[in-house]
């Protein structure tokens, strides 16, 4: 009988490290965004390239948010949750299985641009850009 219940008990816990979605709750809404701009602000790009091929070629030096505070300051309305619609459309039934997905944020946000950009005159002071981000059940960004 003992066997039968440390048997009963190892297959659970194999089970549980490997399937971690056993293991993990989903994150809130605000918890999903909250993850998102963790992510985004800490890897902004620092500059962005369009090459000829696109249209008029540029090299654009982005000025680089310190932190999340001045981010949303910045861009105070700038993140949605879409889960329902990136289901199908950016993940698919797969996907959101085996990489234990929970949500997505969009997150749109305007940013300086640097003087030493090239072109030299780039016509705006500033650069619009949109992220995705997809997180897991345990709060991890998701790279699809």
């Amino acid at each position: 009988m003992l066997a039968a219940i440390f048997g009963v008990w190892a297959s659970v816990a194999i089970a549980m490290s490997v399937n971690s979605g056993s293991v993990c709750e989903a994150p809130t809404d605000e918890e999903l965004i909250e993850l998102a701009l963790d992510h985004v602000v800490k890897s902004q790009p620092g500059s962005v390239l369009r090459p000829e091929s696109q249209g008029q070629p540029y090299e654009l030096r982005l000025v680089s948010f310190p932190d999340k505070q001045s981010f949303l300051e910045a861009n105070p309305n700038c993140c949605e949750v879409f889960t329902k619609s990136a289901i199908g459309e950016y993940i698919t039934p797969k996907q959101r299985v085996r990489t234990n997905y929970a949500g997505s944020i969009r997150i749109r946000a305007t940013t300086g641009v640097r003087e030493n950009s090239n072109p030299k005159h780039y016509p705006s002071k500033t650069y619009a850009y949109t992220r995705i981000v997809h997180i897991d059940r345990c709060g991890k960004v998701i790279n699809l």
